[in-house]
């Protein structure tokens, strides 16, 4: 819709709590404008006064290419990771694990430090309503149920109209949201996940049916075939840590963030080395439909990309595209076929078929057959003759 329309910023928000992995997963495979990633914000200590001058930064910049247009993801837990919204929360979720504690805006502000208390004070109505919500059943803020996305467009749109008045920016920015949360992972499993979770079931029975508890299963060896993946039990207590839940410190299973160094940081690594072009160009990838024929299509058996890069496959090449024309108000680009995924590459290169009943008709036999007449309301006749000239026009029917 962005290259279509070319005058709309998507913003998209998706699920993950506090990891941003959904979000970095998307964006290696969609390639966006911009992918805010939490770990990276709460890294570099950011403010949303920095991430604003970034996102208004880009959308300045794609304007003077004549681009109003464009493809933003952010993590629903993004708002947790920005410093100053950090100590809010985390203050927060202590206050009102207090008995009685009421969560109105007046006793919460009463009960805030000074800081903090200005830090909610000057936060949109929207955003301070959704931080008082109801928690989850650990306590803290159901991050899911803020809008983050608007609390961005509404600062860059300040920041824009800022730059306009001092002659720096002179485009358009209107923005469309979208928050996909449980319905973004609702739909049929692939090849993949069928295994995966079948390989899963069978090694937690046989971990049982041998005696050992406090487990969780893992399979290794996801890139050979799934009859050479290598099973296993982890200790739960390995993987734990102490976290503030209901404000009282909890042993919990350390949260799976993306890796922004070491041995597992490849995702984030290729995301990094792509992000500078894709902050000006429309290399956006549509990946195509879930297959499940796994004798003539090697997708239907790919794993997520995220994991395969993990385990030491390299990323496709990204391929430029192809410099844009303008042809009226709207700026062409065709994709070229190798910068297409290698499914759709796949779906381009099949040979077209059709069905035997529709093979087997011809339109050459049908019949056109007028039914009934038509018309539209009487009083908006004179209105509607100016833009059709048969106001009258009889219903149809194809017959063979």
């Amino acid at each position: 819709d962005a290259l279509s329309a070319q005058r709309y910023y998507h913003i998209i928000r998706l699920m993950g709590r506090s990891a941003s992995n959904i979000a970095l997963e998307v964006a290696l495979l969609t390639r966006p404008n911009a992918c805010l990633l939490g770990e990276e914000v709460a890294r570099d200590q950011r403010s949303l006064k920095d991430l604003t001058s970034e996102l208004a930064d880009m959308i300045e910049q794609r304007s003077n290419a004549g681009k109003d247009y464009g493809v933003i993801i952010l993590p629903e837990g993004l708002i947790e990771f920005i410093p100053e919204f950090n100590m809010l929360m985390a203050e927060l979720n202590d206050k009102l694990a207090v008995p009685g504690m009421d969560a109105s805006e007046e006793s919460v502000m009463a009960a805030l430090s000074p800081e903090n208390k200005e830090r909610f004070r000057f936060l949109p109505d929207f955003i301070r309503a959704q931080l008082l919500l109801d928690r989850d059943p650990h306590g803290n803020v159901q991050v899911a149920k803020i809008e983050t996305e608007k609390l961005l467009a509404a600062t860059v749109t300040v920041e824009l109209e800022r730059r306009r008045a001092a002659g720096s920016y002179k485009g358009s920015f209107s923005a469309q949201f979208h928050s996909y949360g449980y319905e973004g992972r609702a739909g049929m499993p692939t090849n993949f996940d069928a295994a995966y979770c079948y390989a899963l079931g069978a090694t937690s029975t046989a971990l049982l049916a041998h005696g050992l508890t406090g487990y969780i299963a893992s399979v290794k060896n996801l890139l050979a075939p799934a009859a050479e993946w290598q099973c296993g039990g982890v200790p739960i207590t390995s993987l734990c840590v102490v976290e503030r839940r209901k404000g009282k410190d909890k042993p919990v299973i350390r949260k799976a963030l993306v890796e922004l160094e070491g041995e597992m940081s490849q995702p984030y690594t290729a995301y990094k080395q792509m992000r500078d072009m894709l902050r000006m160009e429309d290399a956006y990838n549509v990946t195509g439909p879930i297959q499940y024929d796994m004798e003539s299509c090697s997708a239907a058996t790919d794993i997520p990309l995220t994991l395969q890069l993990e385990l030491g496959k390299p990323l496709r090449p990204l391929v430029a595209p192809q410099a844009a024309k303008r042809m009226g108000n709207f700026l062409y680009a065709p994709q070229k076929l190798e910068s297409l995924s290698e499914l759709q590459q796949w779906r381009c290169a099949r040979a077209h078929r059709v069905p035997k009943a529709l093979s087997e008709k011809s339109i050459v036999g049908l019949e056109v057959q007028r039914v009934s007449a038509t018309m539209c309301a009487e009083q908006d006749m004179p209105y509607v003759r100016k833009f059709f000239t048969n106001v009258e026009a009889p219903l149809v029917e194809l017959r063979a």
